[in-house]
């Protein structure tokens, strides 16, 4: 299982500030496709552990892949604890917000690190979670994962939420 404490999270924030640091913006391609790997990694542990459980059912998948993902989702960060998002899904979208700013981890890691906030939503946070879902991309033909992110701050109240449409062919 991967190691999803805060010191692993602070350690992985650090290296994206050095790849940062030393090859500017054009690291931040690289950094995308590591941590979407690790997502897809993850992705596919976790439906591997569910399918050994009896707790994937494909035909349910396909009859509503967009509230099955969603669950998936929901899953995965309830099972890891800690950082919770609110996720919930709207017609082809499902959304991922952390409200105010609310245990992000960015607001300790960038006392540690000069690591921008944005950089790590866009970096970090949503590559991996297009990367834990990706996997059903992949596995269900026609469907397809879009992503944005619609807000990415920390002002007092401001929300960060990123959006991974679902489209099915």
């Amino acid at each position: 299982m991967e190691d999803t404490s805060i010191a692993s999270r602070f350690k992985d924030l650090k290296e994206i500030e050095i790849l940062l640091h030393t090859f500017g913006k054009q690291a931040c391609t690289l950094i995308e496709k590591y941590h979407f790997y690790k997502g897809y990694q993850a992705g596919i542990r976790r439906l591997l552990a569910m399918i050994a459980e009896d707790r994937f059912d494909l035909i349910a998948f396909t009859v509503k892949p967009r509230v099955e993902i969603r669950n998936f989702l929901a899953g995965f960060f309830n099972d890891r604890g800690g950082n919770q998002p609110e996720i919930w899904l709207e017609n082809t979208t499902i959304f991922l917000k952390t409200p105010g700013s609310r245990e992000c981890i960015t607001l300790e890691a960038e006392k540690k690190n000069p690591v921008p906030h944005q950089d790590i939503c866009f970096i970090y946070c949503r590559s991996f979670a297009l990367g834990l879902i990706s996997i059903f991309a992949d596995l269900i033909p026609g469907l397809k994962v879009s992503h944005y992110n619609i807000s990415s701050r920390r002002l007092p109240g401001g929300d960060c939420v990123e959006a991974f449409q679902i489209v099915v062919a």
